[in-house]
């Protein structure tokens, strides 16, 4: 049985529950992006239409980008071949993607007591990246107030030192889900992926 504090059990059309721990979300900016690409694309091809029928769906740009150049060759429009262009880059975004998802504990979820994926939101912690601080640059308040802050040596009160390498805390990264029929999630040590339209019932339980 999962050790979380919480847990989702999905109960699927055939009968088998998972167990899932964590659940693998992206990153909120890079599918605002994909979307902004989409717009674009789509207003440069001015409704034009392939019957390819991948348009709307995340999954076009593992599948049905494929027919991108069968759909570029329909098209002689300058205006529309530019807006081929922008959905070959959202595409190669899309599938990008992917390699940036991360597996956000259920626990650190928000919105999961929803069934509803796109209500579901996470935070996840902002890396530490070391700032080169140029200590000469500032007042003497200001230095006095960051070597206190930061702990620095006598040296840098001293003066003998004029740079500072410094740990900054990143802001938190916004995880949101990416749309797709599929949600990937943890589930007694192994990687699942469910589709959505398989999923007949979904329990929070608290350990």
């Amino acid at each position: 049985m999962p050790s979380d504090n919480k847990f989702m059990l999905f109960g699927l059309s055939s009968g088998k529950q998972i167990a899932a721990t964590e659940i693998m979300l992206f990153p909120e900016a890079e599918i605002v992006k994909i979307m902004q690409l989409k717009s674009r694309a789509q207003e440069e091809l001015g409704g034009f239409s392939s019957g390819v029928g991948f348009w709307g769906s995340p999954e076009w740009a593992l599948g049905g980008a494929l027919a991108l150049g069968f759909v570029e060759s329909l098209i002689s429009n300058s205006k529309m071949k530019k807006g081929m262009e922008i959905l070959k880059d959202a595409a190669a975004k899309q599938v990008k993607l992917r390699e940036l998802g991360s597996f956000i504990t259920i626990s650190d979820i928000n919105g999961i007591h929803r069934p509803t994926p796109s209500e579901w939101n996470a935070n996840k912690a902002g890396v530490i990246e070391n700032t080169r601080v140029n200590l000469d640059a500032m007042t003497s308040h200001d230095r006095n107030e960051t070597i206190k802050k930061f702990n620095l040596g006598p040296e840098y009160n001293r003066g003998d030192v004029s740079v500072a390498i410094i740990p900054t805390q990143l802001p938190p990264t916004p995880y949101i889900y990416d749309g797709n029929d599929f949600i990937t999630v943890k589930s007694e040590g192994k990687t699942i992926s469910l589709r959505l339209a398989l999923i007949e019932s979904y329990e929070l339980i608290s350990l």
